[in-house]
């Protein structure tokens, strides 16, 4: 089960994309309540996103969480560098989803970034598809 089914199970509206130039735009219409996101993505990786999504206005609350297989302790210096809200290692058990998400989620609206391939079933809010 990968994150975008979770959220899904929890109600939440999920949409995805495969690239992170088309996922930044598509972000950028919709206006996500909340975003997950992978560092490594193919075009713009997760702390550029992150960067100039927190440099509009209306992307300045809205909580990012970038994600890692690579936990080293730079990538989480670099993602709170670039205004992510959390840093969150890969792998990520469904337990630690339900116990952080209260944190960060207002609404149902989630955007969530990642290299791997991805599948669309609502367009109401983006999603890039990531494994755990």
């Amino acid at each position: 089960m990968n994150l975008g089914d979770i959220l899904e199970r929890l109600g939440y509206q999920v949409a995805c994309s495969d690239d992170g130039e088309r996922g930044l735009e598509h972000a950028k219409r919709v206006q996500p309540d909340l975003i997950f996101m992978d560092v490594k993505m193919p075009g713009l990786d997760g702390f550029q996103i992150c960067e100039r999504l927190r440099a509009q206005e209306n992307f300045q609350q809205i909580p990012i969480i970038l994600m890692s297989s690579q936990s080293v302790s730079a990538n989480r210096d670099i993602a709170f560098g670039a205004g992510s809200s959390d840093f969150w290692p890969k792998p990520i058990s469904p337990g630690k989803i339900l116990n952080e998400l209260p944190r960060f989620s207002q609404s149902n609206s989630t955007y969530v970034a990642s290299s791997a391939k991805s599948h669309s079933k609502n367009q109401s809010a983006p999603f890039l598809n990531p494994s755990f």
